[in-house]
């Protein structure tokens, strides 16, 4: 940089041409623009040094945004009102014509807001007061560092609400490269992958590393809206809260009391004489009554029942054979007849011959009524010259049928 152009800065100001302030960075324009210069003056070198960083793709200005929110509060840092400022960016407005690239766009009233809102407390300096000699410049190696601790401690600490509206147009976030928000609301900021290693002679000021990584992901650094204090807010869990009813019914599930000291420091684990008889008594009483428990858990003990044995299969005629048993004399005597041989009509006949001829009164009985006497008696069916024995509630239509059929042909055969 020229000596002869910063000469010019801090006299002659008006003399500075659009190539000189090109080549003039902000920061050394507000540190030689001398203070006595009034807000208009002031604000007008101001908004000609914007206006051809504006047509001029420069690369200090490669971020609009960055460079907007910088130019005002360069201004503000001089002592210029917030509203003296937008008037004159107004009045400057009206009687020209912008041209351009269309993401470098002059200062708005949202901007100009937006930049005095997030330090508005600062407290005049040298640089407010007309007439005042410009600040000596320290020459010390601690310089920059010192001036920015003064300068941080009397601004007033920004807020997160102060980010959530959108950036000046041309602002770009210089961690992912976006543009839309702010550094301190970027999406990667939980996301340690884009944490980029800074130069090697950038230092920490919370840990003093240098070339290792940013204030804002120092693991010591407690600033509320630092990326690391954000980072431990999403990843912390809640403690969980136990409810008093279960804790109350829980029986193991409990954090043991702490082991409390005399007040002479001496721990209360040593026991007596007295005590440990005591507690040797009672070892004795829990003993005994576990005793006394598993007597009557033996006394009380019942063996499941044997089981019974397989009873032999019935065999089939078992049912025939009790049937028999029950039955009268007569069942049993018509069925061993049947098995010894089968009685023809004939011999039925002939048993009841003699019983009419001893009755001399009385007429012989019709074969029919023999034949009715007979099943009533003995239960025994005649069918074709066969007796079968079979139950009452099991004669059918057809059989009783039969029946009566039968005795007629064997009547009229005998006749």
């Amino acid at each position: 940089m020229r000596a002869s152009l910063l000469d010019i800065v801090n006299r002659e100001p008006d003399r500075l041409t659009d190539l000189d302030l090109v080549e003039l960075p902000l920061s050394l324009l507000s540190k030689n623009l001398h203070s006595t210069l009034s807000h208009h003056s002031t604000i007008f070198i101001y908004l000609r040094w914007l206006e051809v960083h504006r047509r001029e793709d420069t690369r200090v200005t490669k971020h609009w945004g960055n460079t907007v929110l910088h130019w005002c509060q360069a201004l503000r840092t001089r002592g210029v009102p917030e509203y003296e400022l937008l008037d004159e960016v107004d009045i400057w407005k009206r009687g020209r014509t912008f041209s351009g690239l269309s993401d470098r766009s002059p200062p708005t009233s949202h901007e100009i807001s937006k930049a005095y809102k997030d330090h508005s407390n600062i407290p005049a300096t040298a640089h407010n007061k007309e007439g005042s000699s410009p600040p000596k410049v320290d020459s010390s190696p601690n310089r920059s560092d010192n001036s920015f601790r003064k300068f941080d401690s009397m601004l007033s600490k920004p807020k997160d609400e102060d980010f959530q509206g959108p950036p000046p147009p041309g602002y770009r976030c210089n961690r992912c490269g976006r543009v839309g928000h702010y550094l301190q609301v970027c999406p990667t900021n939980m996301d340690p992958s884009f944490d980029r290693p800074p130069n090697k002679t950038y230092q920490c000021t919370v840990c003093g590393k240098y070339g290792d990584h940013y204030k804002s992901v120092c693991f010591l650094n407690k600033d509320p809206l630092s990326i690391n204090q954000k980072r431990k807010r999403v990843t912390e869990v809640a403690p969980l809260k136990r409810d008093r009813e279960s804790f109350e019914k829980s029986t193991h599930d409990y954090t043991p009391r702490k082991r409390r000291s005399s007040p002479d420091n001496t721990s209360r684990s040593a026991l007596t004489p007295s005590k440990k008889f005591q507690l040797v008594e009672n070892i004795d009483d829990i003993s005994l009554n576990s005793d006394i428990d598993i007597f009557d858990d033996a006394r009380d003990f019942k063996a499941p029942p044997l089981p019974k044995p397989a009873l032999a299969t019935r065999p089939k005629y078992s049912d025939f054979v009790e049937r028999l048993i029950r039955s009268q004399g007569n069942v049993m005597t018509a069925n061993v007849n049947h098995v010894r041989g089968r009685k023809s009509t004939l011999d039925a006949w002939e048993a009841i011959v003699p019983e009419s001829q001893n009755s001399a009164t009385s007429s012989p009985a019709p074969i029919e009524s023999w034949e009715l006497t007979q099943h009533r008696e003995s239960h025994v069916k005649i069918s074709s010259g066969r007796l079968t024995p079979y139950k009452d509630d099991e004669m059918d239509e057809d059989s009783r049928s039969e029946e009566e059929a039968t005795p007629s042909v064997e009547g009229n055969a005998l006749t």
